[in-house]
């Protein structure tokens, strides 16, 4: 088999070709292989999942939804009590081997 040699330049070109989300656009992480075709980002790959039609219709309706938290769920405030508590009790742990104890 004869390996075709490429030059640094070709290499660049073939990375930034392949870069981005072949559907959003958007830019896919970083990888080690090289990428040799177009690939699908996270949110564009189960798109096309389904065989059925309404599933991806409602998959698609609820991507495109921008989700705001509420007011309330923006902080979580722990309760009082709780946060006065000491914990006094003492825990062990054990290792396990291969589902046997090594205490014994």
């Amino acid at each position: 088999m004869v390996r075709l040699k490429r030059t640094t330049e070709q290499i660049a070109e073939d990375n930034k070709m392949f870069a981005n989300c072949s559907i959003c656009a958007t830019p896919l992480r970083a990888s080690k292989q090289p990428r040799t075709s177009a690939k699908k980002c996270a949110s564009c790959r189960g798109d096309g999942q389904s065989d059925d039609a309404e599933l991806k219709k409602l998959f698609k309706e609820l991507s495109s939804r921008d989700i705001t938290p509420s007011e309330d769920e923006e902080m979580f405030d722990d309760c009082p009590i709780a946060n006065k508590e000491k914990d006094y009790s003492r825990y062990i742990s054990k290792s396990i081997s291969n589902g046997e104890r090594l205490d014994r």
